[in-house]
């Protein structure tokens, strides 16, 4: 049975996916265009150090962060069968929140407004969580 809470978590789940892309190819261009040998960038570090558009890769690992908790938010609301609008308003923004975040990272990269914008969204997200709990609990 699909729940409101599966809807933002599929956005999220694309918006994953189309960043992976774009890291994908930014970062074969990059070793064709530079040739660089595929076995030089045996490790993270060395990676980072030979690679010089590493924004949309950053943005793809920091999508494996925080947005987990999310992931495993959005799965309990649905399958406790949870009916909010408040969560499910947060839930939206903070993939809104999300969606910004990344794009400035892959775009213009200014650390001053995508900062805000990652905090705005851990904000929401430890805020959903503790409005879950009392909506479960309380």
């Amino acid at each position: 049975m699909l729940s409101p809470f599966h809807a933002p978590l599929f956005v999220l789940a694309a918006l994953i996916g189309a960043i992976w892309l774009l890291a994908v190819v930014q970062r074969v261009q990059e070793i064709a265009t530079r040739r660089i040998h595929p076995q030089a960038l045996i490790n993270a570090q060395t990676t980072a150090s030979m690679l010089k558009n590493g924004a949309a890769m950053d943005n793809f690992n920091n999508l494996m962060e925080m947005p987990l908790l999310f992931g495993l938010l959005c799965l309990l609301l649905a399958q406790l069968q949870v009916q909010s609008g408040w969560l499910l308003a947060g839930a939206w923004l903070y993939v809104g929140l999300r969606v910004v975040h990344s794009l400035i990272q892959v775009s213009y990269k200014r650390v001053m407004h995508r900062f805000p914008v990652w905090v705005a969204s851990c904000v929401v997200l430890w805020g959903l969580w503790m409005r879950a709990a009392w909506v479960v609990w309380g």
